[in-house]
Parts: C-alpha cells; structure tokens; sequence
C-alpha cells in the first residue's frame, strides 16, 4: 500500500474550485512521487487525457517513464496499462498520459501542445526552467476540456523571486515562501526531506546534516526549498541598480541599441536610452525571441516612437542585412551606424560594468511578463566568471552605454 504525505491531500480530493497546484519543495521532498503516483491513479477516471511535460524531454522511455512503472508496479497495476515509448495508457478507461518536451530540437513546440485533443490535465515538471510566461500561458488555456476537471500542475524546486512563477504565484497573491494551504483557485504544496525520511537513505541524510552544517544558505536553498533573492555569483544584483518611476521629459538625447539574436534561443535586444544630467534612464526595451520577420518592425515601432537620435546595430551576426530591412522603416531624423564588436562578449560586459551600476537608471514601474521584465532578469542572472547562459541583456546595455560614452563623453568628464 502506498502512504503519500498529508500535504498532498487537497490534490487528490480535486475541490472543484481549484484549479493550479503549486508544488514546490528541495532536494528529497518527494514531491514527483506524490504527483506521478495521483497521474496513474487519475488514469482510472474517463474521459482523463493528461500531457506530462519537462521544458527539455528526450526519450521518455528512457528518462521518466521508469518511474511511472515504479509507481504502477507499487500500485500492483502493472496489467492494467499499455507502455510505449511516449504514452502510458488505462487499458480499462483508455484514459493516458502522454509525455512531451516544450523545447525540441527543431524549436519550441507550444503550438503542437495546445492543439492537442481533449487534455484536461497539464503536469509541468522542473517548471522552474520555463522562463517564459507567454508560454505557459499558451498551453494553459488550451487545458478546457469539458469532459473533465481541468488541472493544472507545476512541480518544481525554487529559484528566484524574479522567476514569473513566484511573481504570479506567491508576490502576486500575498503567499508566503513555504505556504501549504489554498487561495483563490491555487492549491499550494511545499514539501521538504523532513516530510520523507522514511523514504530516504541514512546517506542522504548524512549529507544533508553536513550541508546544514557548512553551507546554511544551500541547505534553505536547495534541501528546504527557499526562494533566492539573487544567484551567487551575479555582475548585477536587482536591489543595488538605480531606478526611476514615471515619465521622462526634458532629456539631453536618446540612443538606442540593436543586439540581434544570434540564434532561435537568444532573445532580440533593444533597450533605450535617455540622458537626464549624468545619468543615462533605461526607458523602453524591445527583448524578444520572435524572428526578424516580425521583430524588424517592433523594432522600428521602439525606435519611432521614442524618436531616437542615434540607433547602433551590432552587425557581427547579419548586422548589415538587418539594417538595410530596418532603414526604410524608421524616421528620417534617427542616424543609424551599424558597429562590429572587436572584443569577446565577457570582456565588454565586465569592463562597462561598474559604469552601467553607477550611471544607469532603470524602471521601477515596469510590468510583470513585459520585455521590460524579461531584460531586467536576464541581466540580474548574469555571472560574474561568464559561464551564466544570461548574457542578451547586459551586452545590449554595454553597447547602449559604450554609444552614449563615444558621442557624449563631455557629460562624464568630471564625474
């Protein structure tokens, strides 16, 4: 027989006003236990298709569909269900699960997800690496089928309070980090180790007591599952950048800068700049991964709009190319130069570093899930030793900031 934490008590009674599950819990936690065990028990209901998804998912068959056998084999149901390498399915029911990666090799397939028929039920593990909002938000409202209740699952470790799941889940809501309880139509399940013990070898757990020991903040991140302000490590920590709130008049110039998405997994990078005194504010950001077909002319509208003097496009990566589909979308009076980088990515961020945290000024009143948003985090997950996949934001900034230096370097004179 199966004993599955009281914690996980509310999912498998389904109130009929909940519709997300927020689980969340460290290293141990038994969290994928609980949720994979309930999947194969939701299997005898009808009319129950259930899409079990991870962000990066190669071979199923290989990676998670032994531990659902585990789980059928400790329910004694191993005859009731048909295995292949993508689907478990009830025989009885013809009720399934069906397991499928958002990214694939050919791209992200958000839209092959939400066409599919009759899901009623969207498990997201790790959900912690989908950054993206937009994308979840894609596939959720494809989870309406009218034949079952709809269900929403995000399992996940913590990681940082910039992450949208926090944002939208806990900041949002006034939920506090390790909440167990139901607000609105949010079911929340915080797991820790100390909730599985029976479970756990005297290994893990030795070294779990030598974490507590020697390493507090990793035993409250990674053991008890507590939510980071900032990663280790970061060239720019949020609280300690410069900010602003509200309209900017009177400004001295304006520039901005065009860093294009080297492949389909960088993100298109426009951030604008105003000069007011000695400060340069960071006013608007276009920071997109759609394609050049649409982001040329989003990035004409940003640069209309702000009626910009000056707008530099790295042309390292089809630069010039970009430019001539670019010109003959944008206002006469922005001088457009196309720029080559000549130094290694690292190496231009960390030198205008300390000029980017002393002398930009950034928005305090941006919204969550914005461009804005997104180039914000994206810049504060930047590491210092440069091995952090973060990089689109803080080198678009640098180029922002290195064009500003060349064409007014008399406002920084005598500061």
């Amino acid at each position: 027989m199966i004993e599955i934490n009281d914690k996980f008590k509310t999912l498998f009674e389904q109130p009929k006003d909940v519709r997300y599950y927020v689980i969340v819990g460290g290293r141990g936690s038994g969290k994928s236990f609980g949720v994979g065990t309930w999947a194969c028990l939701k299997t005898f209901e009808k009319n129950c298709r259930i899409l079990y998804t991870r962000y990066t998912l190669t071979s199923a068959h290989i990676s998670i569909i032994p531990e659902f056998n585990e789980k059928i084999e400790i329910l004694n149901a191993d005859s009731k269900f048909h295995i292949t390498k993508s689907e478990i399915i009830n025989k009885d029911t013809s009720s399934d699960i069906l397991f499928k990666g958002i990214k694939t090799s050919s791209g992200n397939q958000t839209a092959n997800l939400k066409s599919l028929q009759g899901v009623s039920v969207w498990i997201l593990d790790e959900a912690e690496e989908l950054e993206d909002e937009k994308t979840f938000d894609k596939i959720d409202l494809s989870i309406r089928s009218k034949d079952s209740q709809n269900i929403v699952i995000l399992i996940l470790n913590p990681t940082l309070k910039e992450h949208w799941i926090y944002q939208r889940f806990f900041n949002d809501k006034g939920v506090d980090d390790g909440f167990n309880g139901v607000v609105d139509n949010v079911c929340y399940i915080h797991t820790t180790y100390l909730d599985n013990l029976d479970n756990l070898s005297d290994s893990f757990l030795n070294n779990v007591e030598n974490i507590k020991l020697k390493d507090p903040d990793k035993y409250n991140h990674e053991i008890l599952g507590g939510w980071l302000e900032h990663l280790d490590g970061v060239l720019f920590v949020k609280k300690e950048l410069n900010y602003y709130k509200g309209d900017l008049k009177d400004y001295e110039a304006s520039a901005g800068f065009v860093d294009i998405a080297d492949t389909g997994e960088d993100y298109h990078s426009v951030p604008i700049g105003k000069i007011i005194n000695d400060k340069i504010y960071i006013d608007d950001v276009l920071f997109t991964k759609q394609g050049t077909e649409y982001n040329v002319e989003l990035t004409a509208e940003i640069v209309n709009k702000h009626k910009l003097d000056i707008l530099r496009i790295e042309s390292n990566m089809g630069g010039s190319m970009y430019q001539q589909l670019l010109q003959p979308l944008l206002n006469n009076a922005t001088q457009v130069q196309p720029i080559r980088a000549k130094t290694k990515k690292h190496t231009r961020i960390t030198t205008m570093a300390g000029f980017i945290k002393s002398f930009c000024v950034f928005r305090s009143d941006y919204e969550h899930g914005s461009d804005y948003d997104l180039f914000m985090r994206n810049l504060t997950q930047y590491l210092k030793d440069g091995t952090s996949k973060h990089d689109d934001a803080p080198d678009s900034l640098e180029g922002l900031c290195k064009l500003f230096r060349v064409y007014y370097p008399h406002i920084w004179d005598n500061v």
